[in-house]
């Protein structure tokens, strides 16, 4: 019986240590925490936006921004609409797979 209340005393002495411990882990995680928010701020900050407006997308794909009307007429190239402005999301171009260049080539093939 004694042994017994040992181990139970070692066990709440141990948890009780444990416990003592949580306000200087917490205070090194809340540190880490916000270490991570000011650098993913600062690669927020330092990206370039992804939604542009048809002339900086034409510039930056090094196409006519009539060739980007023709292919948002023709479906070939996702939109975004914010209120009567057009905006490209270069994000969406930028990961394109197998399938999406292959659509692309052939919109690019296709007689104007």
């Amino acid at each position: 019986m004694a042994d017994r209340r040992g181990q139970l005393v070692d066990g709440i002495a141990g948890a009780l240590a444990a416990l003592l411990e949580v306000p200087s882990r917490l205070a090194s995680l809340e540190g880490e925490v916000r270490s991570l928010r000011e650098e993913v701020a600062a690669l927020l900050r330092s990206s370039p936006p992804t939604a542009v407006t048809l002339a900086e997308a034409a510039m930056r794909l090094r196409v006519s921004v009539s060739t980007l009307h023709r292919r948002i007429r023709a479906g070939d190239l996702p939109v975004v609409r914010v209120g009567r402005a057009i905006r490209i999301d270069l994000a969406v171009l930028r990961h394109t797979d197998a399938a999406g260049v292959a659509r692309l080539a052939e919109a690019a093939r296709r007689p104007r």
